[in-house]
């Protein structure tokens, strides 16, 4: 028998998850995830809705707007004096800084860290929109001037075509420091 430090009953190991090591019981950790996935669409669907965006850009403008992820996201960056660059310290993926905006949800969103800052300092509403309808290569892209994926610099981002972006990548290989 064990206790769950939530609903404060005791309860025989098999309404517990992983063989009873799991701290809350089943139907506690059912009800308290129930909750956590309202809330995230409490927070992100209307944004979709009312912006026209997907899951993600959703994240981003509720995050901008939310002064604690502002300041978590100030924690991931440092100036390279060399470069001018502001570079992501946190996770990356292809290269590109990876900030995870905590909206309620189960899931933490995980958003490009240079979207987030784009955000952060030209608006929302100047901020490219994730997905293009009709021809992808019309869709529009932030693009980063120093070619340094890492770099959350909004002086070092420029919105352009996703053809453009493509056709500047062939000038100029993007660094990528990953290992």
């Amino acid at each position: 028998m064990k206790t769950c430090p939530h609903c404060k009953e005791e309860k025989p190991l098999s309404e517990f998850h992983v063989d009873g090591t799991q701290a809350y019981c089943k139907k506690c950790v059912n009800d308290r995830s129930h909750k956590a996935y309202v809330k995230g669409r409490i927070i992100v669907k209307p944004i979709q809705e009312k912006y026209g965006v997907t899951r993600t850009d959703a994240a981003i403008i509720w995050g901008v707007k939310d002064q604690k992820t502002v300041e978590q996201f100030a924690k991931h960056i440092k100036l390279n004096e060399e470069t001018g660059c502001i570079e992501w310290t946190g996770a990356t993926l292809n290269g590109y800084g990876i900030y995870k905006v905590n909206t309620g949800a189960v899931q933490l969103s995980a958003v490009k860290a240079h979207r987030f800052a784009w955000a952060m300092r030209h608006g929302i509403d100047a901020m490219p929109k994730a997905h293009g309808i009709g021809n992808k290569s019309d869709t529009l892209v932030l693009n980063h001037l120093c070619h340094n994926r890492k770099c959350v610099n909004p002086d070092h981002l420029e919105v352009i075509t996703q053809r453009e972006n493509v056709s500047s990548a062939k000038r100029k290989p993007k660094e990528s420091t990953d290992v």
